[in-house]
């Protein structure tokens, strides 16, 4: 229900964003303009996008956008699978393939 019922709520394709803050709204505390973030929203596939201030994140000094951009969907989906599904526990060792 959250991308539509009959039709995607959002036409703009994309979820992993990373970019230049250019404006922030007046209950932002957490990012200022020029900030360099990343994160997911959906319809990231535009110029701009406007996101919540809690799905983006500082963007490391030492990556590009591009890897930047590459984290979040790819992370989630790995979480998810190494906690949810394989149920690792701290301690355990796993072997990335």
């Amino acid at each position: 229900m959250d991308n539509g019922l009959t039709k995607p709520k959002s036409p703009i394709l994309g979820i992993d964003v990373a970019g230049t803050i250019e404006a922030v709204g007046e209950i932002v505390r957490k990012f200022k303009v020029g900030d360099h973030v990343f994160g997911s929203c959906f319809g990231s596939h535009s110029e701009y996008v406007a996101p919540r201030e809690n799905f983006l994140s500082q963007m490391p000094k030492n990556i590009t956008f591009e890897e930047a951009a590459a984290i979040p969907c790819a992370a989630q989906t790995a979480l998810q699978a190494l906690r949810d599904v394989a149920q690792v526990k701290q301690g355990q060792r796993v072997l990335i393939y």
